[in-house]
């Protein structure tokens, strides 16, 4: 697949090896490289780093030993496709969770993640 940018870096158009056009309304960087947590070694989340360079949750998706930072995407320690669907769906526990405790709720009325595609080894 080739594709075409203007000068702003916008609107491309994709062209596929059988000649049909693609036009992008919006695009993702995926690059699949981990997530460069080096700065936060420096930081009270440094225990709280696993030996993958990602931060280890609980069922919550809250910081292990944390009851109020929430974290979503590539950068949480569940053993799991890292993908866009994933952080989207993190994004929809986490928001949920938060306003749940924003509004004065329970702890024991938090949102689980459950993980869609877990992987059986590791997840580099």
């Amino acid at each position: 697949m080739s594709n075409n940018t203007n000068s702003s870096g916008e609107n491309r158009t994709y062209f596929t090896s059988s000649g049909e056009t693609i036009r992008e309304h919006c695009h993702f960087l995926c690059t699949g490289k981990p997530p460069r947590l080096e700065w936060l070694r420096e930081t009270f989340l440094k225990d709280r780093i696993d030996n993958f360079g990602r931060l280890k949750v609980d069922e919550n998706l809250r910081i292990k030993g944390h009851r109020n930072i929430f974290v979503v995407g590539d950068i949480i320690d569940i053993k799991e496709l890292k993908q866009g669907y994933s952080a989207q769906k993190h994004a929809l526990v986490a928001a949920k969770n938060l306003k749940l405790l924003m509004s004065g709720g329970k702890e024991s009325k938090l949102s689980i993640y459950e993980p869609r595609y877990l992987l059986r080894s590791s997840f580099r």
